[in-house]
């Protein structure tokens, strides 16, 4: 058999067309060209070129001890210059303290099998969120106290487990990766640590919003049952990620928050190993499929971030493992497990509740196909510590449930046609809380015109520049298809994986037609991540076809790697709109922890810093309002924007008399106004206009006007008559 010259060349042709088309899109027209000009782009990418040089040559090239001290060297020189090093150990001892706890509450019945060690991370992570969510309930749920709820449970769970440790892990499968595929190792591990050295200086507007400020929008009250008074739906979303990350939160570090993020991301890449185990992938090509996974934009950009997507991915992938388990045989507990991971994924993300029923629906196929071959019950005893975990998912999900319900009278916030349901059920919306908006900022194209926006133009889609779904797992099939595949083809086997894929294509294209969906592509991270694991089961057939001829899957490796490397230098250059990291520099002194210094360094740049100190002294649970946009996120108050709230609740601000009243009503008790805006929308008339009655009538106070804002203080109603300030 000769090497197949044209079939190659077009696919070869076909690759450098689909990695090049996206990447001209964002940075030729598109914004990314200013990005990439940045020093903290080009320089920060050479660092980072630096790093994987030198850990592809450690891995390839030295043995032993020297190997381990090569590697352990590189990474905490590039950790401590990017001032990520306490932020990385924090999150690696929260998860291994999680992954302790479930080791214990398994009590070894699991084994040491890879994928047991899978369902010992999410017993983990249910009886861990259990407890968060007991606590609370029972009145003990503010910051301080569920930190100190950490240190009580996990730290002694962290030295008593005696199963395997969650380092040794994740180093054995580098290991095994790295003695083959050195490069393909050295890629995903420089790609983690871009990923923190990102988020030490770059954070998303959701971050900033909601997933980093538990302190002021989540828990300022004292408990997550509390209402803080905020009309914005996002605030009575189910909080599973957030209060999971309150431990880490506590540590005033914005890259430890989202390290727990980063371990999702890396917990994904084990078990969608695993789930090409289950498709009989052979390892060979396992790392580098991974590698696509790992590098996929959507996924990685938005694992640095403190969103729930992160979790959601991995929580949807042990499901589909289990689901493909209980397909292979492997007995009825993983149908317990699939149902409790299923309905976690569905608590960490809202946009993911679809592909946690399809996943929920394969399982319970699966099973039942399963008892009706046996036609009747197995003899073996039931699986009671699946079972368990199962109904302690459900107990979660109940509590999570029942606290939307509680502040806000429905059981669910989102989308919007469920509040229509829930209104002729009875179940009126209540106030401060407001509906999903139809944002200015989706784009809606003809179905034909939306693939190939997202195969090859992501810059028509505002928000998809930053969370691209990739193309790749377009070219695998299409490779396939002009290479030839081996015959038989196991379909079958996949045929649930391909299932799951397929559902991106719906999700994507029904957005066209639900007034508040999003063109976001973290939105369909599950599905890409299974069209991708579908490719890699293709490609195999195509190296079985022509392993009579080597360089056939030579060539097709060097092209799945060019599609790695692309995707990871474009998470460089657009992760949460960053350009980068940072420039070059020798610093080595940056503070462990970053917050306060990434407060006051906003401050300073937006012009916030005087009237940002005043806020200071306040408690953070002090309501305030303003027109001053995402910038105010970073005040250390209880801060929402009025044009959010015009947005969400607009019945509530369409007046000036309503406003005054609005603001009464929710206790707001700072208002920050930009001063004589040249081009002013209406909400910022409007709120100018309510601080100007609220002072002529005596019901507020201006203590601070510079340039650009002006600060009111709105003193309760009981202190009207005597003193104003507190």
């Amino acid at each position: 058999m000769t090497y197949p010259l044209g079939r190659m060349s077009f696919v070869i042709l076909l690759a450098l067309v689909f990695v090049a088309a996206p990447i001209w899109s964002l940075v030729g027209p598109g914004l990314f060209g200013w990005h990439i000009r940045q020093p903290a782009a080009w320089q920060g990418g050479l660092e980072a070129l630096a790093v994987f040089a030198s850990l592809t040559a450690a891995v390839r090239w030295l043995r032993g001890p020297a190997r381990a001290v090569a590697v352990i060297a590189v990474v905490a020189l590039y950790a401590r210059h990017h001032g990520v090093d306490f932020a990385m150990f924090a999150s690696y001892v929260y998860l291994e303290g999680l992954f302790a706890l479930g080791g214990i509450l398994m009590g070894g019945r699991v084994g040491r099998a890879p994928s047991g060690q899978v369902v010992i991370a999410l017993a983990g992570l249910i009886g861990w969120s259990l407890l968060l969510w007991l606590a609370s309930i029972v009145g003990l749920g503010s910051m301080t106290e569920l930190g100190w709820l950490a240190v009580l449970v996990l730290l002694p769970a962290l030295l008593f487990y005696r199963g395997p440790r969650l380092i040794m892990l994740l180093l054995g499968s580098v290991r095994r990766v790295s003695r083959s595929q050195p490069a393909t190792a050295a890629l995903i591990a420089t790609l983690c640590l871009v990923m923190f050295a990102k988020a030490s200086v770059s954070t998303g507007f959701d971050s900033n919003w909601y997933g980093l400020a538990a302190d002021r929008v989540l828990l300022a009250s004292g408990n997550v049952f509390l209402s803080e008074g905020l009309t914005a739906p996002v605030h009575y979303y189910p909080k599973l990620t957030e209060m999971l990350h309150v431990p880490l939160a506590l540590l005033g570090s914005i890259p430890a928050v989202v390290g727990m993020n980063i371990g999702c991301w890396l917990a994904t890449l084990g078990t969608a190993s695993l789930i090409l185990r289950e498709l009989r992938v052979r390892s060979a090509w396992r790392p580098l499929i991974i590698a696509l996974v790992a590098t996929l934009p959507a996924f990685a950009n938005v694992a640095m971030t403190a969103k729930g997507d992160a979790l959601a991915a991995w929580l949807l992938s042990v499901a589909l493992l289990a689901a493909l388990r209980l397909r292979h045989g492997h007995g009825a507990a993983w149908f317990w497990i699939a149902l409790a991971a299923a309905l976690m994924a569905s608590q960490a993300r809202l946009s993911n509740i679809p592909y946690a029923l399809a996943l929920t629906l394969l399982a319970t196929l699966f099973g039942a196909r399963s008892l009706l071959q046996r036609r009747s019950l197995p003899r073996s005893p039931l699986p009671w510590p699946a079972m368990i975990l199962a109904l302690s998912s459900v107990v979660v999900f109940i509590l999570i449930t029942a606290r939307t319900w509680w502040l806000t009278g429905v059981p669910l916030i989102a989308p919007n046609a469920a509040l229509d349901l829930f209104a002729g059920w009875g179940m009126e919306l209540r106030a401060p809380a407001g509906r999903l908006p139809t944002s200015d900022l989706l784009v809606y194209l003809p179905p034909g015109s939306t693939l190939l926006t997202y195969l090859f133009d992501p810059r028509r889609y505002p928000m998809v520049q930053i969370v691209w779904t990739g193309n790749v797992w377009l070219f695998l099939p299409l490779a396939t298809l002009v290479l030839g595949w081996a015959s038989p083809v196991a379909w079958r086997r996949a045929a649930p994986v391909l299932f799951i894929g397929l559902l991106f294509f719906p999700m994507l294209l029904g957005n066209k037609y639900i007034p508040a969906s999003g063109a976001d592509g973290n939105y369909f991270i599950t599905p890409v991540i299974c069209l991708i694991l579908y490719g890699g089961f293709l490609v195999q057939q195509v190296a079985t076809r022509w392993q009579a001829v080597p360089s056939v899957a030579a060539t097709l490796r060097v092209l799945l790697y060019l599609f790695a490397s692309a995707s990871a230098l474009m998470c460089l250059v657009t992760g949460m709109w960053g350009p980068g990291t940072r420039a070059f520099d020798l610093k080595m002194d940056r503070p462990l922890r970053d917050l306060q210094l990434r407060r006051e360094t906003t401050w300073r740049d937006t012009g916030m810093t005087e009237f940002a100190s005043r806020l200071q002294l306040y408690q953070t649970g002090t309501r305030v309002v303003g027109d001053i946009g995402g910038d105010g996120f970073w005040l250390p108050v209880r801060y929402e924007p009025f044009d959010i709230i015009a947005l969400t609740r607009p019945a509530s601000v369409d007046s000036l008399d309503s406003t005054l009243r609005f603001l009464r009503a929710t206790n707001v008790r700072f208002l920050i106004v930009r001063r004589a805006p040249v081009e002013s929308t209406g909400t910022q008339t409007l709120l100018w206009q309510a601080a100007d009655r609220l002072q002529r009538t005596g019901a507020a106070e201006q203590v601070y006007a510079d340039d650009h804002y002006a600060l009111w203080y709105l003193p309760p109603a009981d202190m009207l008559s005597g003193s104003r300030r507190p």
